[in-house]
């Protein structure tokens, strides 16, 4: 979904140990690594069946879009969420959506950092990035 917005194109193939190169998003995948959006683990794998949680959504849609660039100081308080502490790695990444945040699904008092992200709050998530800015 995010390169299809972002039509970026890698210079290699895919690198990661359990993504086979002929698999239907190797490409996107290589392309999202090389820009430095997904990381995968330290092993050498992507976790391409791992789920994907909503601290770990934050963060890649922040990396993909510059969430934190585009509110350039406009976080307001009411964009802390009661369970994502300061020091939480993601804390910037999940304030920033929520800043950002145009479709609602992000305005609540807590995030729910370790819960796994469904599809329809990744898409409300690229949308907001996409037009977020727009709004500020």
């Amino acid at each position: 979904m995010i390169n299809r917005e972002l039509k970026l194109k890698a210079s290699t193939e895919v690198t990661f140990t359990n993504v086979a190169p002929n698999h239907q998003y190797a490409a996107d995948i290589a392309a999202l690594n090389e820009a430095g959006i997904l990381q995968g683990y330290a092993t050498g794998d992507f976790g391409i069946n791992d789920k994907l949680t909503r601290a770990h959504l934050a963060a890649i849609v922040d990396r993909s879009f510059d969430l934190q660039e585009k509110i350039d100081g406009n976080v307001k308080v009411a964009s802390n969420y009661n369970d994502v502490p300061s020091s939480h790695w993601a804390s910037e990444s999940i304030h920033a959506l929520k800043t950002l945040d145009q479709t609602t699904v992000f305005q609540s008092k807590n995030f729910s950092i370790a819960k796994e992200a469904t599809r329809a709050e990744f898409s409300a998530a690229v949308y907001s990035a996409i037009s977020g800015s727009y709004y500020l």
